[in-house]
């Protein structure tokens, strides 16, 4: 068994706390819609964002004199609630389409009517029986893709939550009239029409609560909101305009639309600051106009928890404009990165579905293929490190001989936004080569042993992550017929070289249906890879070994992250 008190005492940490100041997809296989969303559109995307500076650039321009303005009015509460009303009484004409369906979920197209539009959005239905807790997901600024949500939908619709991505006003089939960029009519327009346009973005996420009130399968007492950039802006207004909410986690967004136009280097903002000195427009105008859309200015009149997940390297929304958010908000953690506004989002996946099930009062836990299931605790991040950690415990759902033939494991799933392969390592190696194997560029899965039994538990669950096909690396001791001699050492010396299988996407599927075959058999404790005749190698230099083999630069980022360039991605101390 792996020894979890020594494995998780350096892991454990605390996120920041702030105070306040009062269509049809075919399958549903993750990696396939990895690689296929936004394929092609880079091109597309930065023409659209250089046209959009220069049509932006007539809306506003910000005075000199306001340079050094401090502080964010805050709105009268009677004020924020006129202004996102709507008239509940109008038919919703909601109608769905199931699109696909796999064990976990099935996933339907729902359109619905607000105040006179037609609303796209994707629906995942866990197929659980009971009331379940639901989350709406909101995607981003410019979003070319319906499926831009789906890292986040996907994970927690297969952990048993229900979840709904509508599209924003003018992105994907809501667009209306020409636009070089999905969503370029959101915010490309006076500041009166950019403010009508996040009143109704809200407002159609308030008629999905609407719609998802009037389902027999969701717990009207669990639901939740989040939303990444410009969702995410969308989702921390519509969490402080509606009351049923019990929650919210806001993933790179901030706030404090003064502070954004005169201090934030996103493309589209800096090319209209070059015009500043024409004085078309004046800033202090648009920011009075836009005061009721701006999430710091909102009081947070009924406080529910929330979570905020930013980067300190954003210059999209930079420390200062979160920070402001954050102090918005009564009861709200921050979870800092050392990244972009391209925050991790294996990292984010976990996090995310981890806060709202904390407050939903449920685990984590996610049904494995042949019956295994396994329940997960996602441990707080460390600042410096890498990955995020996973506590994983086989449950007693559904036990039968596979259960009984795997153990527990701990995942370290890594945080750069690249498919990186993952490496197997037994408990005892791992205390050995602890601090060599946390330098290398791979997620890790600690596992009891890696005899047939818990060799089927952790490529299952690698499998179901979708990270196979990066390959895995599995770590065993010295064996005589690779040609490794057995070393001794003394205390905390090395007393052995370890030995390394390498299994590709091909042979990962073979290790993982012959592992399952050899437990069913009685022989969980049994060591297939020798059964697959492949070549290991014995290592004594770890990190020169990884280091050597896995180049992360040459790994291209996942396709709904094609403009992040970092290579290394970590946990950092909120910023002072």
């Amino acid at each position: 068994m792996i020894n979890k008190s020594a494995f998780f005492g350096a892991k454990m940490g605390t996120p920041e706390t702030v105070p306040s100041s009062k269509h049809n997809r075919g399958t549903l296989n993750g990696g396939e819609r990895l690689r296929t969303s936004l394929k092609g559109s880079g091109m597309l995307r930065l023409s659209g964002i250089l046209l959009l500076g220069i049509l932006l650039s007539v809306m506003f321009i910000p005075s000199a004199s306001l340079a050094s303005s401090n502080g964010t009015t805050p709105v009268d509460p009677a004020k924020v609630i006129q202004f996102y009303s709507y008239d509940r009484s109008q038919p919703l004409q909601a109608k769905t389409i199931l699109k696909a369906e796999n064990q976990w979920y099935r996933r339907y197209e729902l359109t619905y009517e607000s105040e006179g539009d037609t609303v796209y959005a994707a629906y995942f239905e866990p197929k659980t029986s009971g009331k379940v807790p639901c989350a709406i997901g909101i995607h981003g600024m410019f979003s070319e893709d319906e499926d831009q949500f789906w890292h986040v939908a996907d994970f927690a619709a297969k952990r048993g939550f229900a979840v709904l991505m509508p599209s924003l006003p003018y992105h994907h089939r809501r667009s209306k009239g020409i636009q070089v960029i999905s969503g370029q009519k959101f915010v490309v327009a006076p500041p009166v029409v950019v403010r009508d346009n996040f009143r109704r973005a809200v407002v159609d996420m308030r008629r999905a609560l609407d719609w998802l009130m009037s389902r027999d399968n969701v717990d009207p007492e669990r639901v939740y909101i989040t939303g990444a950039s410009l969702g995410g802006m969308v989702s921390m207004l519509t969490y402080k305009a509606d009351p049923r909410l019990k929650g919210g986690v806001f993933l790179v967004a901030g706030a404090g639309f003064r502070e954004i136009l005169i201090h934030s280097e996103n493309p589209v903002v800096r090319n209209f600051r070059l015009l500043s000195k024409i004085g078309i427009a004046d800033i202090q105008d648009a920011a009075e106009t836009l005061a009721l859309v701006d999430p710091a200015a909102l009081p947070d009149i009924w406080p529910r928890p929330v979570l905020m997940l930013n980067g300190t390297l954003d210059v999209i929304f930079p420390i200062n404009e979160v920070l402001r958010a954050a102090r918005s908000f009564s009861d709200v953690r921050l979870i800092w990165a050392e990244s972009s506004h391209f925050y991790p989002v294996s990292g984010s996946q976990y996090l995310i579905t981890d806060f709202v099930a904390r407050l939903a009062g449920t685990p984590l836990e996610l049904s494995l293929p042949q019956g295994m299931a396994v329940r997960e605790t996602v441990l707080p991040p460390l600042p410096g490190d890498s990955r995020l950690w996973i506590d994983l415990v086989l449950s007693s759902k559904g036990a039968d001989q596979i259960h009984s033939a795997c153990r527990d494991g701990c995942f370290g799933i890594h945080l750069v936004n690249r498919v990186t392969p993952t490496v197997v390592v037994p408990g005892e190696i791992w205390e050995i080569y602890r601090e060599e194997l946390e330098s290398i560029p791979a997620s890790i899965f600690v596992a009891s042993s890696v005899g047939s039994g818990d060799l089927a538990f952790a490529l299952s669950y690698i499998r179901l992550l979708d990270r196979s096909h990066a390959g895995v690396y599995v770590l065993q001791a010295p064996d005589p017929r690779c040609g490794c001699t057995q070393l001794t050492g003394q205390g905390n010396e090395r007393c052995f070289p370890v030995r390394v299988t390498w299994l590709n996407p091909l042979n990962v599927e073979i290790a993982w249906s012959l592992s399952l075959q050899m437990v069913r058999s009685g022989l969980e404790h049994a060591d297939v890879l020798p059964s697959l005749g492949l070549e290991c190698d014995s290592v004594d230099d770890v990190t020169g070994y990884f280091n050597d083999r896995i180049k992360v630069s040459d790994i291209p980022p996942i396709p709904s992250l094609v403009y992040d360039t970092a290579t290394d991605i970590r946990w950092a101390e909120p910023p002072l």
